[in-house]
């Protein structure tokens, strides 16, 4: 599994209601990709960021998922080029139980 880490900059005239809109207009893009496990936006008002953590069954589907045209989207709509990053996840706890521990080869 893999974690993506996103964080842009909020336009100085958006307000948290109008970003909260645009966390759930773009939801049900999300919900729809069946290779997205979890997705969390995030809010921070004195950093003037957003961003979110989403959760991908592998780096492939992260990678499609975050390219050139959802990047356009958004600098077109926050008006600020998105931080991404990768990271694996090598074991995710949810509701209590432990999944996708991942053995090292030695």
């Amino acid at each position: 599994m893999v974690t993506v880490m996103v964080l842009f900059n909020f336009p100085d005239n958006m307000k948290r209601e109008e970003f909260v809109a645009h966390c759930r207009t773009t939801a049900e893009h999300w919900k729809e990709n069946s290779q997205l496990l979890h997705k969390t936006y995030l809010y921070d008002p004195q950093a003037r960021q957003g961003g979110a953590f989403f959760l991908w069954r592998d780096k492939a589907a992260a990678e499609n998922a975050h390219g050139d045209a959802w990047r356009q989207q958004m600098i077109q709509f926050y008006k600020s080029e998105p931080v991404v990053r990768y990271f694996e996840a090598p074991l995710v706890i949810a509701r209590g139980e432990m999944n996708g521990i991942i053995e090292e080869s030695a």
